[in-house]
């Protein structure tokens, strides 16, 4: 009822707008506009190498994951790809969030004496830059459930917003649009053996991770700007509200 009587739908992703489609909304009252990043916030800059040394990854090649530690997230995919790098002293995994299985995961990385994961907790807004500081390559990872082709996580606008690669284990829209932008490389969900292979590709190779990350970085200025995408919602509902003025 509300998808047929909107006069205006805005979903994030396109799937969402198929969604609404076959639930009765009019496509021509549907426009996707999707969520990006603050570009002035989210900026390429210098390592913190301070704070590197203060969480013990300086010098290292730091493969981060940021985000929900949850059931969704599938993180076990980490603990098993860090497993088969134990040997690659040069390569380590930073965990930063919360979420119903991070004391679960904690506690799995003590048991197997795991050395190359550091875990760290909630972190505010804006420790977020100088995190991916520190960091070489993101790990945006998702469950193989037919639930997250739908979505894709804010953190891919963000990572290649700062520079950073990105190792995508996630289907759908979220891998469509790595792909497209040329930012990274797409592994199977849940697959430890493909995350561990495309870490060791880029932690042997520095310029193919300059090259991605460059490449996210002009890729999310020209379609996932935070401000422009925030304008073209101001028009919008400029419109809608001449419109509606008209009919009165």
């Amino acid at each position: 009822f509300v998808y047929r009587k909107a006069d205006f739908i805005v979903p994030v992703t396109n799937a969402f707008k198929k969604h609404i489609v076959a639930r009765g909304g009019h496509e021509d009252t549907i426009e996707v506009i999707r969520n990006g990043a603050d570009l002035t916030f989210f900026t390429d800059r210098a390592q913190d190498e301070i704070y590197a040394e203060l969480i013990g990854v300086k010098g290292k090649f730091v493969a981060s994951y940021v985000g929900t530690h949850g059931m969704a997230h599938g993180l076990d995919i980490i603990i098993e790809a860090a497993e088969l790098l134990r040997q690659r002293e040069d390569i380590v995994f930073l965990m930063a969030g919360e979420g119903a299985e991070r004391k679960r995961l904690a506690s799995e990385i003590t048991k197997r004496g795991l050395e190359n994961i550091t875990m760290l907790g909630q972190l505010p807004k804006e420790d977020m830059p100088r995190l991916w500081s520190v960091s070489t390559v993101s790990l945006v990872l998702l469950r193989k459930l037919d639930l997250f082709l739908t979505v894709i996580p804010s953190k891919i606008f963000e990572s290649m917003a700062m520079k950073k690669p990105i190792i995508i284990g996630v289907d759908g829209e979220s891998k469509e649009i790595i792909n497209d932008a040329r930012a990274g490389i797409a592994i199977k969900p849940e697959s430890a053996t493909e995350l561990a292979a495309a870490i060791i590709k880029l932690a042997d190779s520095p310029a193919l991770c300059q090259k991605y990350g460059e490449q996210g970085s002009q890729y999310v200025a020209t379609h996932f700007d935070r401000h422009i995408l925030a304008q073209q919602y101001e028009k919008k509902l400029a419109a809608l509200c001449e419109t509606s003025q008209e009919q009165r």
